[in-house]
């Protein structure tokens, strides 16, 4: 379903500079849907997001992890890279169940996902990544700052609502 593992996981004083580089530059509402039909549904979707210059390095950085994440498991045909996202949930923001995958002309091109995990979890409340696991509990990675969730984007997954704090993370 997921992969992650101390192997993939960014250091906390970088997730600190990340935070302070990415978190005073400007925001637009998340959205919901493909770039080309991207809409507003604050039922569904809540939050912040700064589109990230694919030529800064945490960009390539993270790509790097989800390639080498990819040979090690996944095993997918990966042939391009989506903009990073930095994320900035505020108390009562959240998404809601739904998949990354996207379709183009008919054949699947979003096939990984991944989040990274920027604030200290102690900083806010609510806010986990969840996978959804049929009749069960859904399923939470760990979200210590600096884990790495890279995922097949056919998952089902959400962001539970934030109800305390800020939580801050990079989605590619």
């Amino acid at each position: 379903m997921f992969y992650y593992s101390q192997d993939f996981s960014i250091a906390g004083d970088d997730c600190d500079k990340i935070i302070s580089e990415f978190s005073t530059l400007g925001y637009e509402n998340a959205l919901v849907g493909t770039v080309a039909n991207a809409r507003n549904e604050s039922t569904h979707r809540s939050g912040s997001v700064h589109w990230i210059d694919p030529t800064k390095l945490i960009n390539r950085a993270v790509y790097g992890l989800i390639l080498e994440a990819n040979n090690k498991f996944f095993k997918y045909n990966i042939h391009e890279q989506e903009s990073l996202q930095f994320s900035k949930y505020e108390v009562g923001d959240f998404f809601d169940w739904h998949r990354d995958l996207q379709q183009d002309s008919g054949e699947m091109s979003r096939k990984l996902s991944a989040t990274v995990e920027l604030s200290d979890p102690n900083s806010y409340e609510g806010g986990a990544l969840e996978f959804y696991a049929g009749a069960y509990e859904p399923i939470r990675p760990p979200q210590n700052k600096g884990t790495i969730t890279i995922f097949d984007s056919r998952d089902w997954h959400r962001v539970t609502e934030v109800t305390k704090g800020i939580r801050y993370s990079l989605v590619l």
